[in-house]
């Protein structure tokens, strides 16, 4: 069973016919359907969204480690 993610979810691709895996923000999340969830993706660097099927997404870890270990500013 895939993930469920919601928009604005980081996330990364890994597509048959893309050559290295690819960091998107989700756009859009399709009406479930008997073949699973579809998502509208969007990676920042391209001009157009794709419509992908959820099991080809995986949370972007780095996104969750980029915020866990922030500390607040300390004066002395």
């Amino acid at each position: 069973m895939s993930e469920i993610f919601a928009v604005g979810d980081t996330v990364v691709y890994q597509g048959e016919f893309i050559d290295r895996p690819l960091t998107c923000k989700v756009t859009r999340v399709m009406p479930s359907e008997r073949a699973g969830s579809y998502y509208h993706i969007r990676d920042l660097g391209e001009r157009f969204e794709r419509s992908v099927p959820g099991y080809t997404l995986t949370r972007d870890t780095r996104e969750q480690a980029d915020t866990t270990f922030v500390t607040p500013n300390k004066k002395a």
